[in-house]
């Protein structure tokens, strides 16, 4: 999973993820938390300040920082806090079974949704007793990930429009 512990969603479900996470790892899962931002953008989501997040919630799983952000590229987060849940297959390799939310609690929905961890549940459940996880899998909802400067470029270049593609950024 990619969390930022500042990053307002992730506080807003913390409580329950810490929850899920440990009644997990109990049943033998692997769990690895990734902070993927910046420090150049954001000196305050180093490591020192992610370690003083480990001790002061008792996390039982690695909190790991990218620092050069090579793996947040690979998995491609949508941003934090965002979901990954993989099971091996018949060639023991690890294979990609579930990418989305925690579930669709959100802190600012007037409905008041409460925090379940369903989604993440579901596809756990499905990949500890071998069942086939659901295709259909909602995007994670977050913060954006803040990303070193020298990497937007590659990240996010500006299209190439030829002369006459110009007048499509204006039609609907």
């Amino acid at each position: 999973m990619f969390i930022s512990y500042r990053c307002p969603f992730v506080v807003f479900l913390r409580s329950a993820l810490i929850q899920l996470v440990e009644e997990y790892m109990e049943k033998g899962l692997g769990v690895v938390a990734i902070s993927p931002n910046s420090v150049v953008v954001f000196p305050e989501d180093g490591p020192a300040e992610m370690q003083e997040e480990v001790e002061k919630y008792g996390y039982k799983f690695p909190y790991l920082y990218d620092e050069t952000q090579e793996v947040t590229q690979a998995y491609a987060p949508l941003g934090t806090p965002d979901f990954f849940v993989f099971r091996k297959n018949e060639e023991q390799k690890f294979e990609l079974a579930y990418h989305g939310q925690f579930d669709d609690a959100r802190d600012h929905n007037p409905n008041k949704i409460p925090i379940t961890g369903r989604d993440l549940r579901l596809a756990l459940d499905a990949v500890l007793t071998g069942k086939p996880v659901d295709p259909h899998q909602k995007h994670s909802m977050g913060c954006a990930i803040q990303w070193h400067p020298h990497l937007i470029p590659k990240l996010y270049p500006k299209p190439k429009l030829e002369k006459d593609d110009t007048n499509l950024l204006w039609h609907a």
